[in-house]
C-alpha cells in the first residue's frame, strides 16, 4: 500500500510537471497566435486539440487527487484500527495479568501456601462452670493451629458454619491445662468452643 501511495504521488508530480509544461506551451502558443494572427485560422484546430488534451489531463489529475484522498482516508482508517487493536491488546494483557495473579492466589490457597494469624496471645476470662465461643472468619478451606495454656482444665470443640456442627474435640477425653493441635477448617465461620468447670485464665494463639 505504501508503494502504491508513493507511485501515485510520483505520478501526480509527473502530471503536475506535464501540466506546467503544457501551460507554458499554451502561453507560448498564445504569444505565437498574437504574432501570427494571420495564421490563426490554420492553428485554431491545433489549439483546440491542445485544449482538449489539457482538459483530459486535468481530468486525470482530478481523478488522481480523488484517489489520493481515498488512500488518505484508508490510511487513517487503518491507523485507527491499529490504535484500537493496540488498546485491545493492552487491555487483554492487563486482564491476563489480573487472571494470572488470581490463579497464583488460588493455587497458593489450594496448596496451603497461604497462612494467616487469626489471633495471637489472646486472653479469655471464663467464669467457673461456664463456656465461651470464639468466632473467626475462614474464607477458604485449610488448617488452623490452636495453642493454649489455662489455669484450670478445659476442653475445646471446633465447629463451623459450613457443616453446622461441632466436629473436633481437644483433648479427646477429659480436660487439659495446655496443648496444641491442628484441625481442618472449611469456608465460612469457624467456631472454637471452650468450657471450664473452674475459674481460669486462658491464653490462646491461632
Amino acid at each position: 500500500m505504501t508503494n502504491q501511495l508513493n507511485s501515485l504521488q510520483l505520478e501526480k508530480s509527473r502530471l503536475e510537471s506535464t501540466i506546467k509544461n503544457l501551460t507554458d506551451r499554451n502561453n507560448a502558443l498564445s504569444a505565437e497566435k498574437a504574432r501570427l494572427e494571420k495564421e490563426a485560422e490554420n492553428l485554431t484546430e491545433q489549439v483546440n486539440n491542445l485544449l482538449l488534451e489539457r482538459a483530459r489531463l486535468e481530468n486525470i489529475v482530478n481523478n488522481l487527487t480523488a484517489e489520493n484522498e481515498e488512500l488518505k482516508n484508508e490510511i487513517l482508517s487503518l491507523q485507527n484500527q491499529i490504535t484500537y487493536l493496540n488498546n485491545t491488546i493492552a487491555e487483554l494483557k492487563n486482564k491476563n495479568s489480573v487472571l494470572e495473579n488470581r490463579v497464583n492466589e488460588l493455587e497458593n490457597i489450594i496448596y496451603l501456601r497461604v497462612s494467616t494469624i487469626l489471633d495471637k496471645d489472646k486472653t479469655v476470662n471464663i467464669p467457673a462452670n461456664d463456656y465461651t465461643i470464639l468466632t473467626y472468619s475462614t474464607p477458604y478451606a485449610g488448617y488452623i493451629r490452636v495453642s493454649f495454656t489455662a489455669t484450670q482444665g478445659v476442653y475445646i470443640w471446633v465447629g463451623g458454619s459450613f457443616t453446622g456442627e461441632w466436629y473436633y474435640r481437644y483433648p479427646r477425653e477429659g480436660f487439659a491445662t495446655s496443648g496444641s493441635f491442628i484441625v481442618l477448617v472449611l469456608p465460612g465461620a469457624t467456631y472454637i468452643y471452650i468450657e471450664i468447670h473452674h475459674y481460669f485464665l486462658a491464653s490462646q494463639s491461632h
